[in-house]
């Protein structure tokens, strides 16, 4: 019969396993210490491109900043001299700047590579760039509402001084008028409680020009009549009326002294011809009687200017003088006397 297996254990030796080669039996740490140095080397060589590249950034900003205020520079002065030279009404001052604009943005941003300070600059751009089209916009609506306000004032000058003519008709004045409304009626761009107080401020215009026109009197009693009350307030009218009042009188004041200017006039001519009279110069009967009505044309007949007596006085004169065969040969020389 075979024996058992026996286990065969070698004197002085230990059942444990036989230890297991590593990687430092092999060299293995040289290659961990490469690995470690290659990789040092690449975290070297990433900061050292993050650093170059961060100097390159701040070398684009600092050099983008230059630019950019070299360009507000340069677009204050294309702003100035577009203000100086800009037509009536500043027209297309707001597309020109825009213009400038876009040409500007495209340079400062086409100078910049990295993306980071391109973009950082097109907002500074586009914010700096709003308050510049503002301002151009603000401005040209600015003159272009002079212009339209010189234009306006310009053309109810123009007719208001039509209107203040005395051969103005009341045709003419509704005319003016409906010409007034029809153009302000037209500026579609101006709103509408503008374009009302433009209507209404002409028409008072007109209307008062062609009030002052008319001989006072007459004006008095177109304002008494109401046609004027849609078009005057009634402060213009109040000023009218005090107005046609102070003509009325200075007419009459004026036709006061005119007529004691002619009086006065007349009383010289009537004592030259009474002096002559007096004389013996004889007057014809046309003369004595353009007299007698110059007297009575100013009472002064009632001032002892009594032509008529004076004519019989004179006829009587000559009468006497030719009874006494005297010759006056007035039409051949009338200096000269033939007793």
């Amino acid at each position: 019969m075979a024996e058992p297996y026996q286990r065969q254990v070698q004197p002085g030796r230990t059942t444990d396993s036989l230890p297991f080669a590593n990687s430092a039996d092999y060299g293995g740490e040289i290659g961990n210490a490469l690995m470690r140095a290659g990789g040092d080397q690449a975290q070297r060589n990433v900061e050292d491109k993050k650093l170059e590249t961060q100097r390159e950034r701040d070398r684009q900003s600092t050099q983008a900043l230059v630019d950019f205020a070299q360009l507000q520079e340069d677009y204050a002065s294309t702003e100035i001299d577009a203000l100086l030279n800009a037509g009536p009404g500043a027209a297309g001052h707001s597309k020109q700047m825009e213009e400038v604009l876009t040409e500007a943005e495209k340079t400062l941003l086409g100078n910049i590579s990295d993306e980071k300070v391109r973009d950082a600059y097109r907002g500074r751009f586009a914010a700096w760039r709003s308050n510049q089209s503002i301002k151009a916009e603000a401005h040209e609506r600015g003159e272009t509402a002079k212009l339209m306000r010189t234009n306006a004032e310009t053309a109810i000058n123009i007719k208001a001084n039509q209107l203040s003519r005395p051969t103005a008709t009341q045709d003419d004045f509704a005319s003016a008028i409906t010409d007034w409304r029809s153009g302000v009626g037209d500026l579609t761009g101006v709103p509408a409680d503008i374009r009302m107080a433009m209507e209404k401020d002409g028409v008072g215009v007109l209307s008062a020009s062609f009030l002052k026109g008319r001989d006072p009197n007459e004006t008095k009693a177109m304002l008494a009549s109401g046609a004027f009350d849609g078009f005057l307030t009634p402060a213009q009218m109040e000023q009218i009326a005090n107005g046609a009042d102070i003509d009325i009188r200075r007419q009459k004041m004026e036709a006061e002294a005119r007529a004691r200017l002619e009086k006065a006039d007349a009383k010289e001519q009537l004592d030259q011809l009474l002096r002559e009279i007096g004389d013996g110069v004889p007057k014809s009967d046309e003369e004595l009687a353009a007299a007698a009505a110059l007297a009575g044309k100013y009472g002064l007949d009632k001032d002892g200017y009594d032509i008529s007596n004076n004519t019989q006085e004179n006829q009587n004169f000559l009468n006497i003088m030719s009874q006494e065969g005297t010759l006056f040969r007035w039409k051949e020389d009338p200096f000269q006397h033939v007793y």
